[in-house]
C-alpha cells in the first residue's frame, strides 16, 4: 500500500498543497482567528462604512480577493468605495458572509437613529381577492421581497465575483 500523501486543490490554474491550515478561497482559516479589518465605504455622498473582516469577504469573493491584495491602493490602505452599492444589499451580503443565508435586519436603525432603508415586502395578493399571505410576513425572509430587490442583490453577487 502506497505511502498517504497530503491533498491538493486546484486553484488558479496551479495545485496547492493542502497542508497545515484548511483554505477558504486563497486564503487560509488563521485569517479569521485574529481577523485584520478591511473598510468597504459605499454611495457618493455619506460613503457609509463598514468594517469586515479581510479573510472572510476575501475568501468569498474573487472581486475583494483581488482587490484587497497588497500590490493595490486598497490593499495597502484597507479601504475601497463602492460607489453604486445600496447599503441594505452590502448588509445583506454581510449577512450572507456569516451565514450563508439571504436576509436583512430591518429593525437595526443607520448610525444617525433613523431608520434605515431596505427592501419592501411584495403586497400586492397571491390570489384574487386574497390577503392571507399578508399576516405573519417576515421581512428577514427574502421569499417576500419584490423581484427587483431580489434582483439587486443578484447584480451584486455575479458583479463581485462572490462563490
Amino acid at each position: 500500500m502506497a505511502p498517504a500523501t497530503a491533498p491538493t486543490l486546484a486553484a488558479g490554474g496551479t495545485k496547492r498543497s493542502f497542508s497545515g491550515t484548511p483554505l477558504i478561497g486563497n486564503n487560509r482559516m488563521s485569517a479569521l482567528y485574529q481577523p485584520t479589518l478591511v473598510s468597504v465605504h459605499l454611495g457618493s455622498k455619506d460613503k457609509q462604512g463598514y468594517q469586515v473582516p479581510r479573510g472572510l469577504i476575501c475568501g468569498m469573493s474573487d472581486y475583494f480577493e483581488k482587490a484587497f491584495d497588497p500590490r493595490f491602493v486598497e490593499g495597502q490602505t484597507g479601504k475601497i468605495v463602492l460607489d453604486d452599492v445600496k447599503p441594505w444589499v452590502f448588509e445583506c451580503f454581510i449577512g450572507w458572509l456569516y451565514t450563508q443565508k439571504v436576509f436583512w435586519d430591518a429593525s437595526a436603525t443607520s448610525s444617525d437613529g433613523l431608520p434605515r432603508l431596505g427592501p419592501t415586502i411584495d403586497r400586492r395578493p397571491m390570489e384574487e381577492g386574497s390577503a392571507e399571505h399578508l399576516t405573519d410576513v417576515n421581512l428577514l425572509d427574502p421569499i417576500h421581497w419584490r423581484w427587483d430587490q431580489l434582483i439587486q442583490i443578484y447584480v451584486f453577487a455575479d458583479k463581485y465575483y462572490t462563490r
